[in-house]
């Protein structure tokens, strides 16, 4: 732990400030990023394979597990290391934000399944084939369940327009709830983007990567069910935008929040959490939801991960040269 010279030599490691010829720079890095989403959600307008949804979230899972255990759970523990003597305590801080930023995840994770529970009897979206299947049969037994007591001549006929509406209304409402959900789940993950290319560039461009690989499946699900719903493809491509442009928000957090509180602990927490919270959205959310789309093939889940982390662990050696 360095200590500051007054006269003007040596600078506080445990407090370097704000870097500012990397302010820029974060907010770009963190646009691209929201805009992965954006991306996502073209995806979402033709109907994918469920196969290769379910191989490219097992390849951001392995991306996103890799970049934390390898680099991000390091860097927060050096971080600590920058303001606490000895190897021990800043060893612990580090592993403790990381478990914080899993259970901080549990939390958010909960709350977005009571936004979307509030859709009605809806389930997760699973992919725009399944999508196209389910508005089907949905659209098949409400037609079916009207049509007992369609009488000829009777008050009770309904039109085509009406039946149609009962499925596409449940399917608009989980869209824009999964997009109410996204939208706060990537606040945080804007303000981890911004701190971490402000404060080392090498860690956070790859903390981006990973974050770009895991917002285009968000936009799919965000796009996908809002276009079946309307029929109206700049709509769900408006919406999910919005989404993703929220971790704009997040990054003008970061910069309020580090404008007062940059050090190393602000550092080191931020790491720690943001690790935390990624190897659970991987293990918790990613991946088991690879294995339904790939109907369980443990062969496209496994090389998708591993594809995944190889990227990875190529990216960080390019870094270094």
């Amino acid at each position: 732990m360095n200590e500051t010279d007054v006269g003007g030599g040596e600078v506080d490691a445990c407090f370097p400030g704000i870097p500012l010829d990397n302010v820029g720079v974060a907010f770009a890095v963190v646009t691209v990023a929201g805009l992965a989403t954006t991306v996502g959600a073209v995806g979402g307008l033709f109907a994918l394979s469920d196969r290769a949804l379910g191989g490219f979230l097992a390849m951001a899972s392995g991306v996103m597990i890799y970049i934390s255990l390898i680099e991000i759970v390091q860097k927060s523990v050096d971080s600590f290391s920058a303001c606490q003597d000895g190897a021990a305590l800043p060893l612990l801080l580090g592993n403790a934000c990381f478990f914080l930023g899993t259970a901080f995840t549990v939390l958010l994770d909960r709350v977005a399944a009571f936004l979307v529970g509030l859709g009605g009897d809806s389930v997760p979206f699973q992919g725009t084939e399944r999508a196209l299947e389910e508005e089907n049969e949905s659209e098949n037994d409400g037609m079916a369940e009207l049509d007992m007591y369609n009488t000829e001549g009777g008050d009770m006929a309904v039109s085509e327009e009406a039946k149609y509406d009962v499925s596409s209304s449940t399917l608009l409402r989980t869209g824009l709830l999964t997009a109410l959900a996204i939208a706060g789940h990537n606040l945080p993950e804007g303000l981890a983007t911004f701190a971490a290319v402000v404060e080392d560039l090498k860690v956070g461009l790859n903390l981006a990567v990973s974050i770009i690989l895991h917002n285009l499946p968000e936009g799919l699900a965000v796009g996908a069910p809002l276009y079946y719903a309307t029929g109206s493809k700049l709509f769900a491509f408006g919406v999910a935008a919005a989404t993703g442009l929220t971790e704009l928000l997040g990054a003008l957090l970061g910069y309020l929040l580090l404008a007062e509180l940059a050090n190393g602990y602000t550092y080191g927490i931020i790491y720690g959490v943001v690790a935390g919270m990624m190897v659970y959205i991987s293990v918790m959310e990613l991946l088991p939801r690879a294995y339904e789309l790939t109907n369980f093939s443990t062969l496209v889940v496994g090389l998708g991960f591993y594809a995944g982390m190889a990227i990875m662990a190529l990216s960080l050696v390019l870094f270094e040269l």
